[in-house]
């Protein structure tokens, strides 16, 4: 019964790759970061790499407004960093002029989310370069004797997913829009194991979209009606 749950994921992203041009249709992606503004800064700083870039001037002035109201929240001098929750843009081919030089791109902004500490929503850095191990299938614990080796989901860069259960390999790309996780354009690398195959008649190969959480740091959850499946962070050493 346990394969069988974790071969309703391996269908359910089979599923989801024929589905064409599904997902954000730009490269708007969301950023955990500190943003500074003052008289010769007006920079965001995401988490997830070592760069900084410009704001650009076409970020909506509503924007930039709620960007400075949130800065004053937080800072409590001139030039302190605000962490914020945004989604935005990144222009590292534009030409940059005046204070922009010194910076690695330009990045717009569309809209904020909230302060770092008010807002548990998933960024894609969150899932990015980290490796889930499967913990447990609708709460209930899950160990090395129902698989030959434990599921695991490795995020790679641009959100490319290696995915091993013991018995197939496969790849795909995850799309993350708000609280649901899409795979897309899945490979299969390698099949292993000669199982019976179908899943019942009950479970639905449409299925394509999961609702992700992070319940508490380290561990992640995918949820699909009623099927919940409960990963923990275990990165390569």
């Amino acid at each position: 019964m346990l394969f069988r749950f974790f071969t309703l994921l391996v269908s359910v992203l089979f599923a989801a790759s024929a589905i064409a041009g599904e997902g954000s249709s730009d490269n708007s992606l969301r950023y955990r970061g500190n943003y500074t503004v003052g008289h010769e800064v007006n920079s965001f700083c995401p988490q997830v790499n070592s760069q900084c870039y410009w704001l650009n001037p076409k970020t909506p002035h509503s924007v930039q407004q709620q960007l400075k109201a949130l800065s004053k929240t937080q800072s409590t001098k001139p030039y302190d960093a605000a962490c914020v929750v945004i989604e935005g843009r990144i222009d590292r081919e534009s030409e940059r002029k005046g204070f922009a030089v010194d910076y690695d791109g330009l990045i717009t902004i569309d809209g904020v989310y909230d302060e770092c500490s008010k807002t548990n929503i998933i960024i894609q850095g969150d899932l990015q370069h980290h490796r889930w191990v499967l913990v447990s299938l609708n709460d209930a614990p899950v160990g090395i004797r129902h698989f030959n080796t434990l599921p695991t989901l490795d995020f790679g860069e641009k959100m490319l997913v290696a995915v091993n259960d013991g018995c197939k390999q496969f790849s795909a790309t995850a799309v993350l829009d708000n609280e649901l996780l899409t795979f897309q354009q899945v490979e299969l690398i390698e099949n292993v194991c000669v199982t019976n195959g179908g899943l019942s008649d009950s479970l639905a190969l449409s299925e394509k979209h999961w609702v992700i959480t992070m319940p508490e740091p380290g561990m992640l959850k995918l949820q699909h009606n009623e099927l919940e499946l409960g990963f923990k962070l275990s990165d390569w050493l």
